[in-house]
């Protein structure tokens, strides 16, 4: 609960709640309803290390897996599941999602579309073999899926 100082304006006590309120709400960890999304990267460019120095790169279009279900969410690519927290933005239809190693993923639910950026790779390694990870940006699109009995179909309206 927050207080303030009886000898403020209305207008400025109306000014800091509107802040306060907006500072908390922007990222909500609103229940989300779990959701299943096939999706396709249509781009994917950086950065990769090369004889020392990073050098521009583009990358192999992927499909993937996209779980929304809040701070239990996933992606998977290959079969393997990368964990993610997601939270609903201030925009509604738009979910945010990190892991704890660097990926960033924005996915907009009305549209089907998203963005994702690795960039672990800038500030990790070189190790004894001077290998450092890329440093990613795709594009993507999606389409729902209906799970039903560990069976996948796509959902009506795709």
């Amino acid at each position: 609960m927050f207080f303030f100082p009886i000898n403020l304006p209305a207008r400025k006590v109306f000014r800091s709640a509107l802040l306060v309120a907006a500072t908390f709400g922007f990222f909500q960890v609103a229940a989300q309803e779990r959701s299943v999304w096939t999706c396709r990267d249509s781009n994917s460019n950086g950065l990769r290390w090369d004889d020392r120095r990073w050098v521009d790169a583009e990358f192999r279009t992927s499909n993937f897996v996209l779980t929304l279900n809040g701070p239990d969410s996933s992606l998977s690519i290959n079969g393997q599941s990368t964990f993610l927290e997601c939270k609903v933005s201030v925009i509604p239809e738009i979910i945010s999602c990190d892991d704890l190693l660097g990926t960033h993923l924005l996915f907009n639910s009305l549209k089907h579309v998203g963005t994702m950026s690795s960039i672990l790779g800038g500030v990790t390694g070189p190790g004894d073999n001077s290998i450092r990870e890329p440093i990613q940006v795709k594009i993507f699109q999606c389409m729902h899926v209906q799970v039903l009995d560990d069976r996948a179909r796509p959902a009506p309206g795709n």
